[in-house]
């Protein structure tokens, strides 16, 4: 199977190198930096995509959620806590529900109303925050398994999240905690909070 275009470090700088179908190895020029490098690997996946295309090699279809879902299934169910994978599924499908089931669908801005739309429904920060980081995760790995060109998720912010401080009691509120124990257990748990 021919391997798709990949940056490699060389001295002094860059260079894409990619494989073609009978197994030859090409290479780019070497190229300053990797800003300038990515560019160039993006034309030459785009240049093998056209080629390919014309030639009806294969025909190209969009990567969907389910596709990504799927490839987590696969490589990082096995990995992972059950509660885990309950909250990528329900990123998912919430990232489903407001940009369609195409991966390349996804932007910013469709973030940006989907976290908007979460909080308007009442979403505590932290979980919309939780939400973020699986999507975050998962669109990485989508991007390592080449399903899209960008993780769309690299640029959205992290809310703020409210840390409550630590209510203090006074000693008019342990005056009424001790009269409110009525057994012995209560008083020794009451005893034993006090003390920490």
């Amino acid at each position: 199977m021919p391997r798709s275009p990949y940056i490699e470090k060389r001295k002094p700088g860059y260079r894409v190198r990619w494989e073609d179908s009978l197994g030859h190895i090409h290479q780019s020029r070497t190229l300053p930096n990797i800003r300038e490098a990515a560019r160039e690997r993006t034309k030459i996946r785009q240049e093998i995509a056209r080629f390919a295309g014309e030639h009806g090699m294969f025909r190209c279809t969009p990567a969907t959620v389910d596709g990504l879902r799927k490839m987590l299934a696969n490589h990082i169910w096995p990995t992972i806590t059950e509660p885990t994978r309950r909250n990528y599924l329900r990123a998912l499908a919430e990232i489903e529900i407001h940009s369609g089931t195409r991966l390349c669908d996804v932007t910013p801005a469709i973030i940006q109303g989907m976290v908007a739309e979460l909080l308007r429904k009442g979403r505590a920060s932290s979980t919309v925050n939780m939400m973020l980081r699986h999507l975050k995760a998962a669109f990485g790995r989508a991007e390592t398994w080449e399903m899209i060109e960008r993780n769309p998720f690299r640029t959205i912010k992290y809310l703020t999240e409210v840390i409550r401080k630590p209510r203090i009691l006074s000693n008019h509120d342990e005056i009424l905690l001790w009269a409110a124990a009525d057994r012995p257990v209560d008083q020794g748990i009451i005893a034993l909070a006090l003390s920490g």
